[in-house]
């Protein structure tokens, strides 16, 4: 019960995992838009008041030039006509101005220090001197512009136009909104797509999670119908292969006890019974002897059996190091037929030698003999008069071992490597595949073949080291 639990505790944190990871990208990318935003549109709607109040600015100096008349003479009443003027074309809508977008607000003054005209009800000059103080400011309150009246270059007053910050930038509360509705709507919809992909990387996931808590050694495996095009699909490809790679060693690995067994069961039996008529003194004298002798053979032919499982499973699970050593090829194969000489004596096999001088590489050799003794010992065992063997050099080493016996049954040449593989009249079939982990281990490889004229091939490649 606890680890159903466990497990759908698990599969809850990742489906979180990706919706507040995805969730934090929305509220970080949020938060720094909208920091964005308010500097850049703070900037960018008091650049845009100065250049309308400018352009305002520019008009309002026309009407004043329009009230005042180029006369300097004329009474300074006459400003009183400015300020209607542009109260006027203000009411009429004839100047382009700001006011579009936030309230400026005009004051004509005299060169005493009077106002003629105010937007601003009950404004007195005290408060244009401190609102112009304030503009004067590093961070101003107010927007301010002022242009001198003169007529014949007498000054007669000046118009000021100004306009509140907080005015200006208040016009950033509808892009606020605008900004925050479509970045709701975005992220919503931001929501319900990140839901979806996760329900379709959840699905192929927890499909490979229950094949894999389903996978039994002794059922068939089963393909997975998972086709997402990405990692996914590569880590169900993995789990395929791996599984059919664990069936196939679990296969090998029952056929491997399965002959282990008998392999080991025959001369097992084969001792049990002479040691019983030895014991039950069924047999006496020279049978005796005889039989003592069968017992030994079978011993010591049960202990290589042994030793060779032992050393096969070590080299194929990489526990047996190499120890390795500058040698040459000759050398090796030679001391392999040395081995050999008495077995070769007793069949009647007369070996040919043609080696070259390959120069020394590095191998191990005790371990590269008893390759070489086990291809060498199976063709002496088939073959008619003789062994040749022939090396040569390209790129790495090439060892060609041939006899003139009957060569390989139909199909046998892929199988003679197999582990407790055995050809007709052949030894326990641990020994070529004992050769071939060692050939391998070597980084080389070995193959097997029919002779043109008949007879067992081997072909050994090594790399030179």
């Amino acid at each position: 019960m606890d680890i159903k639990l466990k497990n759908r505790t698990v599969k809850r944190t990742i489906g979180a995992k990706l919706l507040v990871s995805y969730m934090a990208v929305l509220l970080v990318t949020f938060i720094v838009s909208l920091i964005v935003y308010n500097n850049v549109s703070k900037t960018y709607l008091v650049n845009q008041a100065k250049e309308s109040m400018d352009d305002e600015l520019i008009e309002i100096m026309r009407f004043v030039k329009m009230a005042t008349g180029p006369r300097p003479d004329r009474d300074i009443a006459d400003l009183d006509k400015v300020g209607e003027t542009i109260a006027k074309a203000r009411l009429d809508n004839e100047m382009r101005l700001a006011g579009r977008y936030f309230d400026s607000k005009i004051a004509v003054v005299t060169d005493k220090g009077r106002i003629r005209y105010t937007s601003v009800p009950g404004q007195t000059i005290e408060d244009l001197v401190k609102i112009e103080a304030e503009a004067r400011e590093f961070d101003s309150k107010y927007i301010l512009k002022k242009e001198s009246i003169r007529t014949n270059n007498m000054p007669r007053g000046y118009v000021i136009i100004y306009t509140a910050v907080e005015d200006v930038v208040s016009l950033r509360n509808l892009g606020f909104k605008v900004f925050t509705l479509s970045f709701s709507i975005g992220g919503l919809l931001a929501l319900v797509i990140s839901l979806f992909f996760q329900k379709m990387i959840g699905k192929p996931i927890r499909k490979l999670s229950h094949a894999m808590k389903a996978y039994s050694f002794n059922a068939p495996v089963k393909a997975l119908d998972i086709h997402t095009g990405d990692e996914i699909e590569e880590l169900a490809r993995t789990f395929e292969n791996m599984s059919e790679k664990i069936q196939t060693y679990h296969g090998q690995q029952k056929v491997f006890f399965q002959n282990a067994s008998h392999e080991l069961k025959t001369p097992l039996m084969s001792i049990q019974g002479y040691a019983e008529a030895i014991k039950d003194q069924v047999v006496e004298g020279h049978e005796k002897e005889e039989s003592l002798d069968i017992i030994i053979t079978e011993s010591q032919r049960l202990k290589k059996i042994v030793e060779e499982m032992i050393l096969m499973t070590k080299l194929e699970d990489k526990q047996e190091a190499f120890k390795l050593q500058s040698a040459s090829i000759e050398e090796i194969l030679q001391g392999a037929v040395r081995s050999l000489k008495s077995l070769f004596s007793t069949k009647g096999v007369k070996v040919h030698l043609n080696l070259r001088d390959q120069g020394t590489s590095k191998f191990d050799v005790e371990k590269l003999t008893r390759a070489f003794i086990n291809i060498l010992g199976n063709c002496a065992r088939y073959a008619r008069t003789g062994i040749h063997v022939d090396v040569y050099e390209d790129h790495g080493i090439h060892i060609k071992i041939y006899d003139d016996g009957p060569g390989f049954s139909p199909g046998e040449c892929e199988k003679v490597f197999e582990r407790f593989y055995r050809g007709q009249g052949g030894g326990s079939g641990i020994g070529l595949s004992l050769t071939k982990t060692i050939i391998e281990r070597h980084g080389g490889t070995i193959a097997a073949e029919n002779g043109p004229k008949g007879g067992a091939v081997f072909k050994i490649d090594l790399p030179k080291k």
